[in-house]
């Protein structure tokens, strides 16, 4: 039998043999220059709430994360770097995570990532080789059992960056950076979702895997401290995943032998600007930082779409392929010299499919594409107890817009709020 080379197996065995070679590096007496230093850093929060979706009576919801990183330091120029990180989100949420909005009930996440860091001529270059696991669970419905949810995904990934500084300050970046990486997704609970969602997602032969994905993954980014008050950051990824068992849907509702293939494209840049502090009071000074971003994402995938509805029998070519555009808003209140910080975020995204069509919500289409407008507002206040312990209020609010009316399969029109407090610690 012909051995997958994107497997997540291999690719583990394969950076698991390279591991020792960075651990050596970093233990050889002649390349290290003072005993190894551990040093624990990480975060934990605990927050509860209540969120509302849509005209849904007020529910009760709970956020949790824990970040733990034992830091291994060899030098003052390798450094070996754990993390594991946990994240639980106890509220309903729409994602995307096949090409539309899926509201889910309830998000488990765990992830562990080791990390290599080396640095070169004092310190002005730094490469950073990596290895990585996720695991993500869903519940669609409170009575779902975890580990049993559809779209349940497990990845793995490889690869790295390099970073170079440059100026200190100045329209010359301060720094530039690269890297590549390679992940391998794959979904053990998937069944067929042709009834469902669209022939796409059939499974042309048994046992196959239509979900299960190869990415890879290159990015740029850079940022520049044009003055004491002006800072400046920008980021380029481009992808290309690949779908090994998921067939090309034709217009006569046949499997053609080519696989899906899409190709991502993000383009972000924002710009920081620091105020003069403000002295309200004699004994009290106020910071404020806003900062303005932009954001362009493209997707262009070969799949189409034929919707089997015996009343309906549609083919839409280019089903996955958007534009969206975003702008944000942050502003940042630092108040002196209590220990409060407060920052707010405005955020706009429109997005644009290129061919996929409106529908009424019986489900009749129309001639138009669809497109969705979304508005965020985000709060966060945070008030400094002792040391790393923090009391934290958080707020969001979403709504989406969409010209579509028919929901059966992704989710296009809603709106949504919660708001959280509790603690967080950070250590």
């Amino acid at each position: 039998m012909k051995k997958n080379p994107g497997s997540p197996k291999r690719f583990l065995v394969s950076w698991l043999r390279f591991l020792p070679a960075m651990a050596y590096v970093g233990w050889n007496p002649l390349a290290v220059e003072a005993r190894p230093t551990t040093q624990l850093i990480g975060n934990a929060s605990v927050l509860g709430g209540q969120f509302r979706f849509e005209r849904n009576s007020p529910s009760s919801g709970a956020l949790a994360s824990l970040t733990l990183s034992p830091v291994v330091s060899f030098s003052d120029r390798r450094t070996l770097v754990p993390i594991y990180a946990f994240n639980y989100r106890g509220f309903r949420d729409v994602l995307d995570v096949i090409g539309g909005g899926t509201l889910f009930q309830q998000t488990l996440e765990n992830q562990g990532v080791l990390k290599w860091v080396e640095q070169f001529d004092g310190g002005r270059w730094a490469v950073k080789p990596f290895v990585s696991f996720k695991s993500v669970l869903y519940r669609e419905t409170t009575n779902e059992d975890w580990g049993k949810g559809l779209f349940d995904y497990n990845r793995v990934g490889t690869g790295g960056n390099a970073t170079r500084r440059l100026a200190e300050q100045g329209y010359i970046p301060r720094s530039v950076g690269m890297g590549y990486a390679f992940y391998s997704t794959t979904y053990p609970n998937f069944r067929s979702l042709a009834s469902q969602f669209g022939r796409e997602f059939d499974v042309p032969q048994p046992g196959s895997k239509v979900l299960n994905n190869q990415v890879h993954q290159g990015t740029l980014e850079s940022e520049w401290r044009m003055t004491p008050k002006v800072r400046a950051d920008a980021s380029l990824l481009f992808s290309r995943r690949s779908f090994s068992d998921q067939r090309i849907v034709q217009e006569d509702d046949s499997f053609s032998r080519d696989t899906r293939t899409d190709r991502d494209f993000h383009l972000e840049f924002g710009g920081v600007y620091l105020f003069e502090p403000l002295d309200i009071r004699p004994d009290v000074r106020v910071g404020l930082s806003v900062r303005l971003g932009y954001s362009l994402d493209r997707r262009w995938s070969n799949q189409n779409h034929f919707d089997a509805d015996i009343a309906r029998l549609k083919f839409i070519p280019n089903f996955y392929d958007f534009i969206q555009q975003g702008i944000s808003v942050t502003t940042q209140w630092v108040l002196a010299p209590w220990p409060v910080n407060l920052s707010a975020r405005y955020t706009f995204e429109r997005r644009n499919y290129s061919d996929r069509l409106i529908q009424n919500q019986g489900g009749a289409y129309g001639t138009d594409p669809i497109h969705q407008n979304s508005h965020v507002v985000t709060t966060n206040l945070s008030y400094r107890l002792w040391k790393g312990l923090n009391l934290r209020i958080v707020g969001n609010v979403r709504d989406s817009t969409s010209n579509t009316q028919f929901e059966r399969f992704f989710r296009y029109n809603f709106k949504s709020a919660s708001y959280f407090g509790g603690m967080t610690y950070e250590f």
